[in-house]
């Protein structure tokens, strides 16, 4: 789907959230005449509307959250370690997919400082 017809879904669908439930079929006859692909989006946008409910507006304090437990810090073991011609400086982020860190060109060819993320297994 092209960005200008994604526009047109998003405007069509936003419209007949405003309406009525017992009139958006009348209003998507008019909005969607002689385009049933525009039709069938955003007939299956607002079926995902109403079967998601409210879950985004209830708030996580009222809901049965799972609490997850404190872990241990992790021990950085790669400061300090060579990674092909770098050498590791120090860890500067940590994410769900693995760690950044920050390492330095350490082979008499040049100097620079890059970003090496180095992923989790899995």
């Amino acid at each position: 789907m092209t960005p200008e017809r994604w526009r047109q879904v998003k405007k069509v669908f936003d419209e007949a959230l405003r309406c009525e439930p017992q009139r958006r079929r009348d209003y998507l006859a008019v909005a969607c005449a002689g385009d049933p692909q525009i039709r069938r989006e955003v007939e299956s946008l607002l079926s995902a509307h109403e079967t998601a409910g409210s879950f985004i507006e209830e708030s996580v304090l009222n809901s049965s959250a799972v609490v997850i437990p404190e872990v241990a810090p992790v021990v950085d073991t790669w400061r300090g370690r060579r990674l092909g011609p770098y050498k590791i400086l120090e860890e500067i982020g940590r994410g769900g997919m693995g760690t950044v860190y920050l390492a330095v060109r350490d082979d008499a060819q040049f100097t620079r400082r890059v970003a090496i993320k180095l992923t989790a297994p899995r």
